[in-house]
């Protein structure tokens, strides 16, 4: 793939992340988003409060979730290497009930 081709396909996903955020994440449930979420807690420490010197991700905004996330996917973040490997193995409703599930978007808050 030529390098324009990867900036076409990186707005491509930046473009779509409205559209991702707007979902939050409905198709999936809490018990289903906290399974997903067990898999973050390896590095950024249970309920995703951070483990230095890896950021915590919870309480972030739900698009400020989405957007990082599409941004590792993209390949959009210099120096990342295991986050880009991560974030491609989640759907765009899998990373919309992330950022919801870390956002406290579900009765009960944060987790």
């Amino acid at each position: 793939m030529t390098r324009w081709q990867w900036v076409v396909a990186a707005l491509f996903v930046v473009g779509t992340a409205g559209a991702v955020s707007a979902q939050i994440g409905t198709d999936v449930t809490f018990e289903e988003a906290s399974i997903l979420a067990d898999g973050c807690a390896n590095c950024h420490g249970q309920g995703g409060v951070g483990m230095a010197p890896i950021p915590g991700i919870s309480g972030l905004p739900i698009e400020t979730f989405v957007t990082r996330m599409n941004d590792f996917r993209a390949g959009l973040v210099p120096g990342a290497t295991i986050m880009q490997r991560i974030a491609l193995g989640y759907d765009d409703t899998e990373i919309a009930a992330l950022a919801r599930y870390f956002a406290g978007g579900w009765t009960g808050g944060t987790p």
